[in-house]
């Protein structure tokens, strides 16, 4: 989805040079919720800019698209980001369109191998209709740590009125220079799910899957690569490693 696509772009992109990502959704194997995105991101100095779009669902019952745009400022070892996202329903023609718009900010610092960050989405209470009721906003926390090599240990805790608090962890293990598995668990509902990267020159290749005991299956498929002048390794992991 271009919101996790988006994190995922801006947090890879270098100096200079660019990142995008396509990708396809095929949820609790239901054509109907298909989803198709694309995400960039692009670092100029200080800021990283980037952009997502999506659209979900069969054009002639029911439609989901929604566009996002997000910039974040780079201060040494912490990050400032603002974001906001359109959405748009569609009925296929028969009722009149929905649509809100939504803002959110947030912020990471990482120490040595260790990340850690904040994030409220809908801070303004978006509505889709006047008669609908405001969407309440959402508090994310969000933990990393790195061990040797390529290998990561994540925590997420996603707060929001109303509603059960929602945990996730995960782990990913590098499997050699180019292979990359990960697996995560959440609660609320209980979902379990995990998935492979490979990196093939300067393309990234992901592949996950994610059960949920009661809808089923669901598949994610995409491959993001970067743009822009080429640098040497050495620049590549000494930028990644400050940044």
């Amino acid at each position: 989805p271009p919101r996790d696509s988006i994190r995922r772009q801006r947090q890879m992109c270098i100096r200079d040079r660019g990142r995008i990502e396509l990708g396809a959704l095929r949820k609790y194997q239901l054509k109907e919720l298909d989803q198709g995105f694309v995400a960039a991101a692009y670092r100029r100095g200080q800021i990283t800019y980037a952009l997502g779009l999506t659209y979900m669902g069969d054009g002639d019952y029911y439609a989901e698209r929604t566009a996002l745009i997000s910039a974040a400022y780079h201060l040494d070892k912490l990050t400032l980001g603002v974001k906001a996202s359109v959405m748009q329903i569609d009925f296929g023609g028969h009722y009149d369109n929905l649509s809100a718009g939504s803002f959110g900010l947030g912020f990471s610092y990482r120490t040595g191998k260790v990340t850690v960050a904040a994030a409220a989405d809908n801070v303004n209470w978006p509505q889709l209709d006047e008669n609908s009721e405001k969407i309440r906003p959402s508090y994310t926390l969000y933990t990393e740590i790195i061990s040797r090599g390529a290998n990561s240990i994540t925590g997420k805790l996603t707060l929001q009125d109303r509603e059960q608090p929602m945990l996730g962890i995960g782990q990913k293990i590098g499997l050699s220079s180019i292979a990359s598995v990960f697996w995560g668990l959440s609660t609320e509902p209980i979902i379990y799910g995990g998935g492979l990267e490979l990196i093939y020159k300067r393309s990234l290749i992901t592949y996950a899957t994610s059960y949920h005991p009661t809808l089923g299956f669901s598949h994610t498929l995409s491959v993001g690569f970067n743009v822009g002048k080429r640098e040497s390794a050495a620049n590549d992991q000494s930028e990644k490693r400050r940044h």
